[in-house]
C-alpha cells in the first residue's frame, strides 16, 4: 500500500511540473515583443500607368506590378520592361508609335507577365507603322521575348498586332477568345512561341 501511495505521489508531482512548464511557456509567448530590426520588408504595392510616354522609360521589378488605367502610347521614345515585371492591362493596350521602341525581354527563368483580368477593348500590344523594327545584326530595336501572356480578348483582336518588323520569340500565350499574333511587315521575326487557346495562332502578311 505504501508503494502504491508513493507511486501516485510521484505521478502527481510529475503532472504538476508539466502543467507549470506549459503555463510558463505560454507566458513567454504572450509577453514576447518583436524586435524593431526584424520588421518585415514591405513589397511594392504597384504602379499605375497610362497616357503618353515621350521619354525613355523603364518598368522595373522594384515598382512591379504595373496597372494600366488608360492606354499607354510610346512616342519617339523607348519603353523597356525588365525581367520578372508583371503588367495588368485591365481593359487597355500598349501602343508603340512612330520612332518608338518596345524592349520587353524576360529570361527563360524569369519571364515578364502581361495579363488582363477583364476582356480588353482591343489588342494587347500594337506596334504601329513607323515604330523602330528589330535589327538582327545589331541586336537592337523592338523585341518581345520570354513573355508570358494571360489574356481575355475580343473576337477580332490579337495579343500582338504589329505592322513593323518587331521580333517576337520564346513567348507563351494563354488566351480566351481573340487570336495570337498578327504581323504585317517587311521583315518581321516570329519564332519559338507557344499559343494556347484563341481562334488562330499566327497570321501575317509580308516577309515573316
Amino acid at each position: 500500500m505504501v508503494e502504491k501511495k508513493t507511486a501516485m505521489a510521484s505521478a502527481l508531482k510529475a503532472f504538476i511540473i508539466i502543467i507549470w512548464l506549459i503555463m510558463a511557456t505560454n507566458a513567454n509567448i504572450l509577453t514576447y515583443e518583436a524586435r524593431a530590426d526584424l520588421a518585415p520588408i514591405e513589397a511594392s504595392s504597384g504602379t499605375e500607368v497610362g497616357g503618353i510616354i515621350s521619354s525613355d522609360t523603364k518598368w522595373t521589378l522594384e515598382n512591379s506590378p504595373y496597372f494600366l488605367e488608360d492606354d499607354v502610347k510610346v512616342e519617339d521614345a523607348s519603353l523597356t520592361i525588365q525581367p520578372g515585371v508583371k503588367v495588368n492591362l485591365d481593359f487597355w493596350s500598349i501602343i508603340i508609335g512612330k520612332d518608338a521602341t518596345l524592349i520587353a525581354r524576360g529570361t527563360s527563368s524569369n519571364r515578364i507577365e502581361i495579363f488582363s483580368e477583364e476582356e480588353l477593348f482591343g489588342s494587347a500590344i500594337y506596334c504601329m507603322d513607323g515604330s523602330i523594327p528589330w535589327d538582327e545584326s545589331s541586336k537592337s530595336g523592338s523585341i518581345i521575348e520570354f513573355v508570358e501572356f494571360h489574356l481575355k480578348l475580343p473576337d477580332i483582336s490579337f495579343a500582338i498586332y504589329s505592322v513593323s518588323g518587331i521580333k517576337i520569340s520564346n513567348n507563351v500565350f494563354y488566351e480566351e477568345g481573340g487570336e495570337g499574333i498578327f504581323v504585317r511587315s517587311v521583315n518581321g521575326i516570329v519564332c519559338d512561341n507557344t499559343i494556347i487557346g484563341g481562334r488562330y495562332g499566327i497570321r501575317g502578311r509580308g516577309n515573316i
